[in-house]
Parts: C-alpha cells; structure tokens; sequence
C-alpha cells in the first residue's frame, strides 16, 4: 500500500515542474559564426508556455562568433571552452547559462554550479531574505503552484532549478525568480 502511494504521489507531482528540456549539445559543441536561440520562438514551436531549458555537454566557441539567448536557460554538464585568441560577441537576453566551468568568459548570467538539475528552497537567496515565518506560494512559469507553506518548512523541499513567481502571503509577488 505504501509503495502504490509513493507512486501516486510521485506521478502526479511530475507534471507539476513546467520545464521544456531542448536537446542542443550538437549545436552548442562548435559554434561558429553566429548562433541565435530564441525561447519565444521555441516556445510557439512547441505550443508551450513552459520555461525553456536549453542542455549540452560543453560550448565551444570558435574565432569571432557570437550567440545570443533570448529568454532561455542553458544548462551545461561540461564546460564553456573559448579558443585562445577568439574575439566573440555573447549576448544573453533574460537568458542564464549553468555550467560547470567558463573559461575565457565571463558575466553575470553565467552561473558556475555543480548541481544543475535542483535546488533546495532554503539555499535560494530570495527566499532566504524573507523576514519571519510567511506562508509562501511557488508558481511555475505556466502559473501551476509548484509549492504552499510556511517559510520554515522549505527546508528539505527541491525544485528544478528555473525561474518562479513568489507570492509572500500579505506582502508581495515577484515575478520570474531565478532559483539556483
């Protein structure tokens, strides 16, 4: 009986996290020229309102090549690999990149992590800085809750990593929160 809860549980709490995962470790292993990636686009390509989430092994960057992201996550297992010498031209529009290390580059929506997948709520620094014991709600980018509770009991709660609106019960809403 416990297993055929854990399983009902589990299955109708997949749905909840509104990620659409992008396959480009082909494209992204030698960009040449100038590579564009749009989620907007994306995302009527795929008729979602979902978050695009971009993953790759590693990006290499070749000799005057430019990319630009335009609201999208790239999640990288490997690296960002600039050859020496390279003149590029990076653009990231409400676009992050994650990744285990970037070497010749450098930004603030460059993230350097070694969990790319999750993040526990009490590590994420908004919600750190919330005084007191608020009742918070979590909503993904499609608007689905994706958590209701009090602030103290985030502690042990992990959400892929994405951007959310935070509603602080009787305070505030914050919208397309970077949770890392």
């Amino acid at each position: 009986m416990k297993k055929i809860i854990f399983y009902a549980i589990t299955l109708t709490t997949l749905p909840i996290f509104s990620q659409k995962y992008i396959d480009m470790t082909q494209q992204l292993a030698n960009i040449k020229g100038n590579f564009i990636v749009d989620g907007n686009i994306l995302k009527k390509e795929y008729n979602t309102r979902e978050e695009i989430i971009i993953t790759g092994k590693n990006m290499k960057i070749r000799n005057k090549s430019g990319f630009v992201f335009n609201n999208i996550i790239v999640q990288l297992t490997g690296s960002i690999i600039v050859e020496e010498d390279s003149k590029i031209y990076p653009k990231l529009l409400d676009s992050y990149i994650f990744c285990k290390h970037a070497e010749g580059i450098s930004s603030k929506s460059i993230i350097k992590k070694t969990n790319l997948r999750s993040v526990s709520l009490d590590k994420v620094e908004y919600l750190k800085k919330i005084n007191g014991n608020p009742k918070i709600l979590i909503y993904d980018r499609s608007g689905k809750s994706v958590y209701k509770g009090l602030k103290s009991n985030i502690s042990n709660v992990y959400l892929p990593i994405a951007r959310y609106d935070v509603k602080i019960k009787g305070k505030s809403f914050d919208e397309d929160i970077l949770f890392y």
